[in-house]
């Protein structure tokens, strides 16, 4: 058996434990990104422009264009899928807060009962 064959196993270990401890960094990371409004509304953003929940898509056949879509689909359900990962209920908190985020800067159609009011 040669040396390097004895020291394989060693590397091998090595790497396991060295990946172990990047997705420990990753995940103390996104635990602090999911910790903070900001964070969360960049993710959910994020996780929109994937078209996540969009099953029918712009039927095109252009396989450019398809796989684009697929990629973008692809990081955002990694996205979704470390968040709940970390903390489960964080989605859904990012929803309500996306939707309070909206309520606050929705416009008033002129001639609505709100814009009379106004008076």
């Amino acid at each position: 058996m040669s040396d390097e064959n004895q020291d394989a196993p060693f590397e091998s270990d090595s790497a396991v434990e060295l990946a172990e401890i990047r997705q420990q960094i990753r995940d103390d990371i996104l635990a602090k990104v999911l910790g903070t409004w900001e964070g969360r509304f960049v993710l959910f953003e994020i996780i929109g422009r994937g078209d996540v929940y969009d099953q029918d898509g712009e039927m095109s056949f252009d396989n450019a264009k398809v796989q684009r879509a697929l990629g973008r689909r692809e990081v955002s359900l990694e996205v979704l899928k470390d968040a709940l990962r970390i903390d489960p209920n964080s989605y859904i908190l990012m929803q309500q807060e996306a939707g309070a985020f909206e309520a606050q800067f929705k416009l008033v159609e002129p001639g609505s009962d709100e814009d009379e009011n106004d008076d």
